[in-house]
């Protein structure tokens, strides 16, 4: 059985908390699912190069301190591979045969994760080309696991 922590940046807004609470569900039923929310760094809007990598240093540290201890972690970035629905239940599928079904996945918050962040995990994840606000992302992460696990139990996807 896959133990999956969302590890995120944040609180969602209210519309997203409940479209990430519905997925949640649904993947509660093929996988054990908790959520960590990680406090948002502190203080006003950066406005500059500095103050933003700032921000995304200390949430970078901030979710790997929050993060299980030895479970696989995959950053989700858009530095990451881009995985069709299949292709991640293949990486599931690889991962848990390989005794790593224990994995955290990591969202950070609106300025991202710092530019060392890929080297301390396992996996860098990237959802699309596309730029999506990190609540979003969440969600979009959630969804795709429970799709991704209906794939490997040879299930149909229900909407």
């Amino acid at each position: 059985m896959y133990r999956f922590s969302i590890v995120a940046v944040g609180r969602l807004p209210a519309p997203l908390r409940a479209a990430a609470d519905h997925y949640r569900r649904r993947l509660s039923q093929l996988a054990a699912v908790r959520e960590i929310e990680v406090r948002e760094a502190a203080g006003p809007s950066p406005e500059t190069a500095a103050e933003r990598e700032r921000v995304r240093t200390d949430e970078s540290a901030r979710v790997l301190r929050a993060t299980p201890k030895g479970a696989f972690r995959v950053l989700v970035d858009p530095r990451g591979t881009l995985l069709a629905s299949e292709a991640l239940a293949a990486h599931l599928d690889r991962w848990g045969m390989a005794g790593r079904s224990d994995i955290a996945w990591l969202i950070g918050g609106s300025e991202g994760f710092s530019r060392e962040m890929p080297e301390a995990v396992d996996f860098v994840w990237s959802l699309s080309p596309l730029t999506f606000p990190h609540s979003l992302a969440r969600v979009i992460v959630y969804e795709q696991l429970y799709r991704a696990l209906k794939i490997l139990r040879g299930e149909p996807y229900h909407k």
